[in-house]
C-alpha cells in the first residue's frame, strides 16, 4: 500500500504535553476548509484527532499495543517506516529518531510548502506526553530531547532546501530549530481565519 498526497500546508500533531483538544479542534476546522490542507498525527494523539488524514508511528511495540484501537477508531490512512500488516503503509524514511520528526519528513515527502507543528515540546518540563507515559514503549527524557535538537536542525535545513517553511506553534516548546508563532496566526495566514479557544 502506498499513500499519495499533494497538500500545500500540513499540520503535524505530535504528543507533547502542551497539546490540547482545543488545538486539535481548531486544526480540524481549518483542514475541512480546503483539500490543500492536510493533517498528520503521531502515535496516541490519534485519540484527539481521529479525523486526521494520516497516522504516523515508528515504534513496533506501539503498533502492537494500539493497532486494534486504531483500526476501529481512526478515520485516515496509516503509515510506518516498515511493514506492519496490510492496513499500514510502509513508507521508509531515513534517519528519523522519533515519530514527530518522521511526521515532518513525511509531510515533506508529500511536497508540503508549509508545515505547522503542534505538540512538539522537545522537553519533559511539563511531563512526557499530553496522555502521560507510554506503557509499552520508551518515553522521552531530557537527554533524548537534547539529542533531538540537532536532528530537528537537520530537518530544518532539508526543508529550506526543498522550499518548505516549518513553523512551531506548540503552546510550550524548547525546540529551537524552527520559527515560533501562534496557531491562530498560522491557520489564518492567507485569509483563512480560524479561532482557537484558550
Amino acid at each position: 500500500m502506498m499513500i499519495q498526497k499533494s497538500w500545500g500546508t500540513v499540520v503535524c500533531i505530535a504528543s507533547g504535553p502542551s497539546l490540547t483538544e482545543a488545538d486539535c479542534l481548531a486544526v480540524k476546522a481549518w483542514r475541512d476548509q480546503s483539500s490543500k490542507h492536510g493533517v498528520i498525527v503521531t502515535n496516541t494523539t490519534f485519540r484527539l484527532a481521529a479525523w486526521a488524514d494520516v497516522l504516523w508511528a515508528m515504534d513496533k511495540k506501539w503498533w502492537r499495543e494500539h493497532h486494534e484501537e486504531v483500526i476501529s477508531g481512526f478515520q485516515g490512512e496509516l503509515a510506518a517506516p516498515y511493514s506492519f500488516g496490510q492496513d499500514v503503509a510502509a513508507l521508509p524514511l531515513r534517519d528519523q529518531q522519533n515519530s514527530g520528526a518522521g511526521a515532518i519528513a513525511l509531510a515533506m515527502r508529500f511536497d508540503a510548502k508549509k508545515i505547522i507543528l503542534l505538540g512538539y515540546d522537545c522537553s519533559v518540563s511539563y511531563g512526557t506526553h499530553w496522555h502521560g507515559d507510554h506503557s509499552a514503549t520508551g518515553n522521552p527524557d531530557a537527554a533524548k530531547c537534547e539529542k533531538w535538537q540537532a536532528h530537528f536542525a537537520g530537518l530544518a535545513a532539508a526543508a529550506e532546501g526543498h522550499g518548505c517553511e516549518i513553523v512551531n506553534c506548540s503552546r510550550h516548546s524548547e525546540l529551537i530549530a524552527f520559527r515560533r508563532s501562534s496557531l491562530e496566526a498560522e491557520l489564518a495566514d492567507g485569509g483563512e481565519a480560524c479561532k482557537r479557544e484558550n
